[in-house]
């Protein structure tokens, strides 16, 4: 339920003047009763010890993360502000991390949590196309947003998913079951069309390559090369008379794309004079009013949340470590699965789940070079949820499962 009521994190409200979410409560609920359970059963350190056997390749750099988290809250000139971002979008992540390592180790329980977020992306994109049909509540210049504001939020989202959960295909015995999968993938992909979102279509087209690299029979690689050949010649026909599409390239009015070079400009100058500790979790806007001035005046945007670049986002507000730490972790997941994969090719054995992770992972961090697909709260669980995927189809995790199963 915590996976597929993600987006209620927009459910917002304080307690004791504390600002909170219905998703936050939520996680803090069931991560209470799972750890009560374990201790009124004396269970708790065998448990500590499970999820450490199976986290422990990955320990030091996701240490050095959430270290980073705390120190970035440390230095912060606004320690309420980065509280309030340490508390939603790291410790709320942990502990669904926490959670999802002890009690999601079967094959058929990570499917659920696929099937989980696959329902969560559909209800999603079904909203959304509904406003796109009725023209209600889209965003300002009409692109699909469904209940969040920016529509590249839905993007953030859902495409990610999407990939996560071609893990069903042709794997539905259910002929009603398949039309239904189906036919919600399909309105998944249209609603991720309508949000007019390139970094989300990027990070799409780039996941789909990485499985087209996977397929081993020569005449499938054929006939899916086709397919996304076709896919990319719509889209293309279909935005080559568009006004956004026309403005892709054009730095000398105010379009997206002079924009975010403006807000990159601006975020390499703060890096520069803040290249070890960064300025603090939460503080990229206040120092971007400061810094952007200094790029250019009047700037074309004054008040910007991110910098729209996931890795010069880590870097201003976690310093040096926070990014370090994330591309030594990203390098190990990769590792993982690739390893997981290749020695089940020797195997003659597939293992689609964690090779959908590695492709939803691609989709995520190429998205990441124009938006910030990590920062915010369903999107740090989502991501979260991607690593512990491959960690929980670790070596001793899939012994153990095997057993199980």
């Amino acid at each position: 339920m915590i996976l597929f009521l993600l987006p209620t994190y927009l459910i917002r409200g304080e307690i004791f003047s504390v600002p909170t979410t219905f998703l936050e409560l939520s996680i803090y609920f069931v991560f209470l009763v799972w750890l009560f359970k374990a201790i009124f059963s004396k269970n708790l350190v065998k448990k500590i010890r499970r999820v450490y056997r199976v986290i422990r390749p990955f320990l030091i750099p996701i240490a050095l993360f959430f270290g980073a988290a705390i120190l970035a809250t440390v230095i912060s000139p606004d320690k309420r502000l980065s509280l309030g971002v340490l508390k939603g979008w790291f410790l709320d992540p942990l502990f669904v991390l926490i959670l999802f390592l002890d009690l999601i180790r079967r094959k058929r329980e990570i499917k659920v949590v696929v099937l989980t977020l696959f329902l969560s992306a559909s209800y999603i994109a079904i909203y959304g196309l509904y406003e796109y049909i009725f023209r209600v509540g889209l965003d300002s210049d009409g692109r699909l947003n469904s209940f969040f504001i920016p529509a590249n939020y839905v993007a953030m989202y859902i495409a990610p998913i999407l990939i996560l959960s071609l893990i069903f295909w042709k794997r539905i015995n259910s002929k009603f079951l398949l039309v239904t999968y189906y036919l919600l993938l399909i309105t998944i992909l249209f609603a991720l069309y309508f949000t007019k979102s390139y970094g989300g279509w990027l990070g799409l087209f780039g996941a789909l390559i990485f499985l087209w690299f996977r397929i081993k029979i020569p005449i499938k690689r054929l006939k899916y090369l086709l397919l996304f050949t076709l896919l990319v010649i719509l889209v293309s026909v279909s935005e080559s008379e568009s006004p956004k599409f026309g403005r892709l390239l054009d730095f000398s009015t105010r379009t997206s794309s002079s924009t975010r070079s403006e807000i990159w400009q601006t975020s390499l100058l703060i890096i520069k004079e803040h290249p070890f500790w960064g300025v603090g979790l939460g503080n990229f806007e206040a120092s971007y009013r400061e810094y952007v001035p200094r790029v250019a005046f009047p700037p074309l945007e004054w008040l910007v949340v991110k910098p729209h670049n996931l890795y010069l986002a880590l870097w201003i507000e976690m310093g040096i470590l926070g990014l370090a730490s994330f591309i030594w972790l990203i390098i190990i997941f990769f590792k993982q699965g690739c390893l997981k994969i290749s020695r089940s090719d020797e195997r003659k054995k597939d293992n689609p789940i964690v090779k959908y992770a590695l492709a939803a992972m691609i989709a995520l961090l190429l998205h990441g070079l124009v938006d910030t697909p990590y920062f915010k709260n369903d999107l740090s669980a989502l991501f979260w949820v991607l690593v512990a995927v491959v960690i929980a189809r670790s070596e001793w995790s899939e012994r153990r499962s095997n057993l199980i199963d």
